[in-house]
This record gives structure tokens, sequence and C-alpha cells, in this order.
């Protein structure tokens, strides 16, 4: 495949093109005067056409995804197009948390807020699988989500990771021993982040 260069390479460079550090105060280009790229001008740019559709009459975007599915790099949650680009989805098991950090908005009554029914939390837990589709990254927050009982941890993580999507957990790490991370991880947690107040 022999691709074009792009505007900038393709203009002629003519002597009075050149940047060098002579002359001009710019600096541009190689010191010994052999020259370098030729910048556009504003007027160029906005005289440049793009380039005309091959005559498949295909958009550049979907050009791009056959090329990405060809390769093995395309998935469908792909953010090129999707309606809605998401990195992850947090989700609030609990306000309460152990420490009290000073810039934190949960630190002054956290012990106050009751944690939701985990029926709630199958609810919300539905509600992104029905929304943001399977694969999508669940993060497990809080407050701090180690505080909610064991076994109501596990199921939220089992919930999630049978709904299709990938369940992390972050956590300030106090109560996550060893043993409760291998059996999040038996249950399907696929990532695990601590956060870290530096006051």
């Amino acid at each position: 495949m022999v691709r074009q260069a792009p505007y900038a390479a393709r203009l002629p460079l003519g002597p009075a093109d050149r940047r060098t550090g002579s002359g001009n105060g710019w600096g541009f280009g190689l010191a010994d005067g052999t020259g370098g790229r030729r910048v556009m001008t504003p007027a160029e740019i906005a005289a440049a056409r793009p380039e005309p559709l091959p005559a498949s009459g295909r958009t550049p975007l979907e050009r791009a995804r056959e090329r990405m599915e060809a390769t093995g790099q395309w998935h469908p949650r792909q953010s090129m197009g999707l309606r809605f680009s998401m990195g992850c989805v947090a989700l609030e098991i609990t306000q309460r948390c152990n420490l009290d950090c000073t810039l934190c908005y949960l630190s002054d009554h956290s012990e106050a807020v009751k944690d939701l029914p985990i029926e709630e939390v199958y609810r919300r837990i539905d509600m992104v699988r029905a929304h943001y589709g399977l694969n999508t990254d669940v993060q497990i927050t809080g407050g701090d989500p180690t505080l909610r009982k064991r076994d109501e941890l596990v199921a939220i993580v089992r919930r999630v990771r049978e709904r299709g999507m990938r369940p992390a957990l972050f956590t300030n790490g106090i109560k996550a021993t060893r043993d409760l991370l291998a059996e999040l991880c038996d249950n399907g947690l696929v990532d695990v982040a601590f956060h870290v107040d530096m006051d």
C-alpha cells in the first residue's frame, strides 16, 4: 500500500520556503541550510481540499473500521463512532469510609448514610448492562466498598461479571486483605485500584 505524503510534505521546497536558522529568526529546519519541511500558510490551509473518496464511496470512518476488523483490532465497544464512549462506570455501593481525608466530600457524614439495599445495587447493575452493554468496565467504589458485608460485596462482583461486564474494585486498601481479594477474583473481579490521599 502506498501512502500519500501529508500536505506539508507535498508542497515544493524552494529556497525562499526553507526555514533554517539563518535570516528569519525562526530556527526551523537544519542548521546547515539544507532545509526542512515547509509549513503551510493559513491561505494554503484554507485552499486545501480533502482528498476524494475512493471509488467505493465509503467514508473514512467506514474504511478505518474495515481496516481494524481486518487486523483484529476492532471490538463492538470501540469508541470510534460509538454513541456512548465510556472508559468505565462508577458503581457506588456505599458512602461509608474508614478514613477522614481532608479533601473528600464523604468525610463529614459518611457513617450517617445507610448502604443501598442489595436489591437496589442489583437493579443499578442491570441498568448499566442495559445502557452500556457487554464488556463495560464497572468500577465498584464508595466510600470504601470493602466496608459492605463481605458476602454482599462478593455477590455484587459476581452479579457484574454474570451480566457480562468487567468488575473492578476502587478501595483505600485498609480492609482489602489477600483473602478477600482472592475471593473477589474467584467471583470475577478483574482489577483493583488503590486510592491514596496525600494531605
